[in-house]
């Protein structure tokens, strides 16, 4: 389950928009009755839910809204000419984020603007000038996010390759390389 916080403008107003995303593998009854008594806050309803064959799942989590009936063959048509650029960093939250807090997260989500709590950030422009910006803002959420997540170490999902802490080649000084992680983190 993830929450996905966007900024987004209402009546001329910034805001966020808190939004939940999940995949459960099972009946909508079985997470219905599951998400209503371990989390009643949510409201979630039977409207709110989608049962999906899998492939369907596929398609929906690479963006195809209506994805019962998008042929999954879709996911065959590539444009190899285009491109997208992502940054993405995680963090884990062990203590509830206090309501001062949210109102600073969410201050600075509306001041960097297009970037989430999964510190996920998106652009379509080519070049370096399109991604430093992305990059600088990126970080600067980053270092925002300090105060209200895991610490001595920062814990983070290990399948997240990040360039801003090294790289490695797997040659022979494959260790040397590596080392930063654990020098950063540990």
């Amino acid at each position: 389950m993830r929450v996905l916080l966007q900024p987004v403008t209402r009546n001329k107003v910034e805001t966020v928009r808190a939004s939940v995303l999940a995949l459960f593998l099972g009946k909508s009854s079985e997470v219905l009755s599951l998400l209503n008594k371990d989390v009643p806050e949510l409201g979630l309803k039977q409207e709110n839910c989608t049962e999906l064959t899998w492939i369907q799942s596929v398609l929906w989590w690479d963006n195809h809204d209506n994805a019962t009936l998008v042929k999954p063959e879709v996911l065959l048509e590539r444009n190899l000419d285009t491109a997208s650029y992502g940054k993405r960093k995680s963090d884990f939250v062990e203590k509830e984020i206090t309501k001062e807090g949210l109102d600073y997260l969410m201050k600075k989500m509306i001041e960097v603007g297009k970037i989430t709590l999964t510190h996920s950030m998106n652009w379509k422009d080519p070049g370096t000038e399109a991604e430093t910006s992305f990059l600088e803002k990126a970080k600067s959420f980053y270092s925002y996010m300090a105060p209200f997540v895991t610490k001595n170490p920062r814990h983070t999902y290990l399948n997240y390759r990040d360039l801003d802490i090294g790289v490695n080649t797997h040659g022979p000084n494959s260790y040397r390389e590596g080392e930063v992680y654990g020098r950063e983190y540990f």
